[in-house]
């Protein structure tokens, strides 16, 4: 298998083409800042975009590839543009690099590539490790689903704090209802001793009023009479303003929610509109669409002119002898029809390289159309979805206000009723002296006062405990009302459902990271044993997935290695990760690193990758750095020498 590179406006290199074989070690030589470790980038670019993760994104930063803020690093300096075509089996890929944008690419790759198949002294890896980070935790999200579990496990999490939260204080306002239903019914049994009293005393009561005058009894009767309708008809009023102002708060709440949802719906629009701003118009797109098929027209065009004039030429080969009209002499020159058929060839390469990265922008364009479309659709949506609810609030206003009305009237006919009751409990009081001209009547007054007073205190308290009731009645469970009676069950539904889902996660997190180890420490351990390291084990811990290290019979941590020996072991661990978790694109890269390493481990090491790369057909590239730039490959142990 054949790797072929081409890089137009990439890092140091204008139209540059590099090529590599499967199954050796191929040695990229350059002198410093020549721009291997461009090359290299450039393909990991080609492998890993488009990146999806945030510590992708990091390590893409850190490794000169990306930028979130342009120009993008991998552009030529002074260019629009850079483009990255790499071809090996068949498979295409194109990458174009907008300096002022973003990178293009006209098939996904898979940003695990970014970890564990390049190495360099800025790769993920070989960072954490120089640092002496002993632990692979960083690594277990980029090559596993860890962090989708995880993700999932923190909003059940959040919603079981919820559920419990409620359930708690379910229990608590059961208990304080229970407390509430003892107190009233204390209260009750008071009170009907105090009416028991209040009945006896009134009889006797009655009883004197029975040698008094007649006139003043009948008077007295009366005025009591109109204080209780009065008093019936200020309970039933409070009542309603009662209701009335539960009906006003129902209907806040109601205004609340959906004003809410305006607020939801308004940052939704807002977003749609910044992101409409960066993509442009419709007609902004379908413009530049149309100025692509016009290039890609015109390049059409002139690449039949060029494979016409390629035909000809080999046509011209063909004859090999008389006279050409091809020729500059007019007389058969091979050299020269030799010539013009590679500049030609080299021309319609071009042309073609220029015609894919104006299809792969083509495409780019038409996806980012589409998402102008659907974005211009949910727009009116929104707003119209904006405008119903708008609608609504002004609906729920509207009923507002002749509640409010009849609440005002309400407490002015209260205000009326209770100004009548003052004046006849004034007149009954008179009344009442002239009555209590007795004086047993008058202590029976006396005792009815305070009897009434207390009747009063009791009833007040009954009302209130009612309240407490009606308050405490539901209880609002993920933006649901519950009635109290049902929520406990409700809860405990929830908190046995959610556990199952909780467990059924940290299982799965717990099966990852297992797997995970498991993959690495059988990859890491056959690489040692491979590499003949007889007193090196190297392993992760299935828990907490730290490095361990021992040798002989000691045991050693990371940080207490020496650089070149943390060196060894970064690349030891890259080679284990690159086989354990992306063996199927047969690609390695590596950036320097190994020819820093002393000759023995060096030699090892590559012997190790040569062995891989027959196994299994990868394409190794090695960048070193040298006096002449060139490409040398490595096909057997015995060359392995020409390296250093």
């Amino acid at each position: 298998m054949n790797l072929n590179v081409k890089l137009t406006n990439i890092s140091n290199f204008e139209h540059s083409e590099f090529n590599f074989r499967s199954g050796c070690i191929n040695i990229l030589e350059m002198p410093n800042a020549a721009g291997k470790s461009a090359i290299l980038k450039a393909i990991a670019t080609a492998y890993s975009f488009p990146l999806k993760s945030r510590i992708a994104e990091e390590s893409a930063t850190r490794l000169g590839i990306w930028r979130k803020v342009p120009p993008q690093p991998l552009a030529k300096i002074g260019s629009s543009r850079g483009i990255i075509e790499i071809k090996a089996n068949g498979d295409v890929r194109t990458c174009i690099i907008e300096t002022q944008e973003d990178i293009i690419v006209n098939q996904d790759g898979d940003e695990k590539f970014l970890f564990t198949s390049f190495v360099s002294i800025e790769s993920e890896l070989f960072r954490r490790i120089s640092g002496g980070e002993d632990s692979l935790k960083w690594l277990l999200p980029a090559v596993s689903k860890v962090e989708d579990y995880e993700r999932v496990l923190n909003v059940v999490f959040s919603i079981f704090d919820k559920i419990e939260k409620s359930l708690q204080i379910t229990k608590d306002k059961k208990s304080h209802l229970e407390l509430l239903k003892s107190e009233i019914e204390r209260t009750k049994e008071e009170l009907t001793i105090v009416e028991q009293e209040l009945e006896d005393i009134n009889q006797e009561i009655e009883k004197a009023k029975d040698k008094m005058d007649p006139e003043l009894k009948k008077k007295y009767e009366k005025t009591s009479a109109k204080i209780e309708n009065l008093r019936t008809k200020i309970n039933e009023k409070e009542k309603e303003v009662k209701n009335s102002s539960n009906d006003l708060r129902r209907l806040a709440k109601e205004i609340e929610r959906h004003k809410k949802e305006l607020e939801d719906i308004d940052t939704k629009i807002s977003e749609i509109d910044v992101e409409l701003k960066q993509l442009g118009t419709d007609k902004e797109v379908k413009r530049e669409i149309e100025n692509i098929e016009k290039e890609l027209d015109d390049l059409g065009k002139k690449r039949a002119i060029i494979q016409y004039r390629l035909k000809m030429f080999k046509s011209a080969l063909s004859l090999n002898e008389g006279t050409c009209p091809l020729c500059g002499s007019g007389e058969f020159n091979k050299n020269y029809i030799q010539n013009r058929i590679e500049e030609t060839q080299r021309e319609l390469n071009k042309t073609d390289s220029e015609a894919r990265a104006f299809t792969a922008k083509k495409e780019n364009l038409a996806r980012k159309l589409e998402r102008i479309k659907d974005l211009n659709k949910k727009l009116p949506e929104l707003l119209d979805k904006k405008q119903y609810i708008e609608r609504e609030i002004d609906k729920l206003h509207r009923e507002i206000e002749p509640i409010e009305l009849k609440t005002r009237s309400l407490d002015n006919e209260i205000k009326a009723l209770k100004s009548e009751l003052a004046e006849k409990e004034e007149l009954l009081n008179k009344l009442r002296e002239k009555i209590m001209e007795k004086s047993e009547v008058k202590e029976l007054y006396r005792k009815i006062e305070l009897l009434l007073e207390r009747k009063g205190e009791l009833s007040a308290r009954l009302s209130q405990k009612y309240e407490e009731i009606e308050e405490i009645s539901k209880i609002n469970i993920l933006e649901r009302e519950i009635p109290l009676d049902r929520a406990e069950e409700l809860c405990k539904l929830y908190i046995a459902a959610l556990n199952e889902v909780l467990n059924w996660l940290k299982n799965r997190i717990n099966e990852q990271k297992k797997g995970f180890a498991e993959r690495f420490n059988k990859s890491i351990d056959n690489v040692i044993t491979r590499l003949k390291f007889k007193n090196l084990k190297v392993w992760i811990d299935s828990e907490d997935l730290r490095i361990l290290i021992k040798r002989g019979e000691s045991h050693q941590l990371i940080a207490s290695l020496s650089l070149s020996e943390k060196s060894v072991i970064a690349v030891l661990l890259q080679i284990a990760i690159k086989e354990a978790f992306l063996p199927k694109v047969p690609i390695f890269l590596i950036d320097e690193v190994i020819t820093d390493f002393d000759k023995e481990r060096a030699y090892e090491v590559i012997k190790y990758l040569l062995e891989v790369a027959k196994e299994k057909d990868w394409i190794i590239i090695l960048a070193k750095v040298g006096e002449k730039s060139s490409i040398m490959q490595i096909s057997s142990i015995d060359e392995i020498t020409k390296i250093f």
